[in-house]
């Protein structure tokens, strides 16, 4: 397949590597070749892939390219997708670069002169968003995170500082949050909590208190939770 937008999802774990590539086939013989010799460039999966096995790890597209300069802005998107979501495996967070890794002061002038003026044109935006719609994580997948999860129990240690780190982390979540809220709603689209599916803003209902003025949960999704919720206290 060519121009296309990947993962590499731990099914054991729920995490995942999002890259893209113009022709799929080689890009994954790369990453193959390289998690098996640990000479990876990213460390955080090559460690899962030997500490899980290869066997927890499966691959899916998830967006593909009309042209190979949709590339990366369409990584970038799901980049900043999961990375809210806090399960990426990725250490460089902006596509195409080497973000997350330390750089010379040379370097950065250089890479900072050559974004200057650079801005992703709306109809750029409108394909990345049209490529994610309906896009999600299969119900093997889900019910597989799930079952990992549900049976996980933290330590009082941990517990300690997860809650340190979002604390402290509040503030840039909030300005992300803002910002992704900001951009969806440039686009048209919002994705919902629940099924992440991405969907056109009549999908959501209004919802005062929101950020963004609308509810979290497109209407299927909440009609489902309401319609569960009767049936629960009916019972």
């Amino acid at each position: 397949m060519h121009n296309v937008v990947y993962t590499l999802t731990n099914t054991l774990t729920g995490r995942l590597y999002v890259g893209s590539a113009e022709v799929f086939s080689v890009r994954q013989r790369a990453h193959l070749h390289h998690l098996n010799a640990r000479t990876h460039h990213c460390v955080y999966l090559e460690n899962a892939w030997h500490k899980y096995g290869a066997g927890a790890f499966v691959w899916d597209i998830i967006a593909t390219a009309e042209h190979v300069a949709l590339l990366l802005p369409m990584e970038q998107a799901y980049l900043d997708h999961y990375g809210r979501l806090g399960i990426l495996y990725n250490h460089c967070k902006v596509a195409g670069s080497t973000s997350g890794v330390k750089a010379t002061e040379e370097t950065k002038a250089k890479i900072s002169a050559a974004k200057k003026g650079t801005k992703v044109s709306d109809d750029a935006r409108a394909k990345i968003s049209a490529t994610m719609m309906g896009k999600g994580k299969s119900d093997d997948t889900k019910a597989k995170m799930s079952a990992y999860r549900a049976g996980r129990k933290y330590t009082e240690e941990e517990l300690v500082k997860l809650r340190a780190t979002r604390e402290a982390s509040a503030p840039q979540r909030e300005a992300e949050r803002r910002a992704y809220w900001e951009a969806q709603l440039a686009a048209g689209v919002k994705i919902c909590t629940v099924c992440e599916r991405s969907q056109p803003l009549s999908e959501f209902n209004r919802r005062v208190k929101s950020p963004d003025g609308l509810s979290p949960l497109c209407r299927t999704c909440k009609k489902n939770t309401r319609k569960k919720a009767k049936e629960n206290g009916n019972e």
